[in-house]
C-alpha cells in the first residue's frame, strides 16, 4: 500500500523520471494528460508483469528518484 501511495503522491516530473529509468516498453503507460491513479496502476501491473522490472526494481527505482538511496 505504502508503495502505491508513494506513487499516486509524486508531481509529474518526479513519475516522468522514474519512467525514465525504469524505461517501459513505449504504450505501457498512459500520457501524462492521463490521471496519476492511471499512470501509477499502469507502472505497478507493467512491473509485476512476467514481461517487467519486479516490484523491488521498482521500488529501489523510486527511491533514487526520492533521493532516498
Amino acid at each position: 500500500m505504502n508503495l502505491i501511495q508513494t506513487l499516486y503522491a509524486l508531481v509529474p516530473q518526479q513519475f516522468n523520471m522514474l519512467i525514465f529509468v525504469l524505461n517501459p516498453p513505449t504504450g505501457i503507460i498512459p500520457p501524462m494528460s492521463a490521471p496519476v491513479g492511471d499512470r501509477a496502476s499502469a507502472l505497478l501491473a507493467w512491473a509485476e508483469g512476467s514481461e517487467g522490472c519486479g516490484l523491488l526494481e521498482l521500488q529501489y527505482s523510486l527511491n533514487k528518484v526520492l533521493k532516498r538511496v
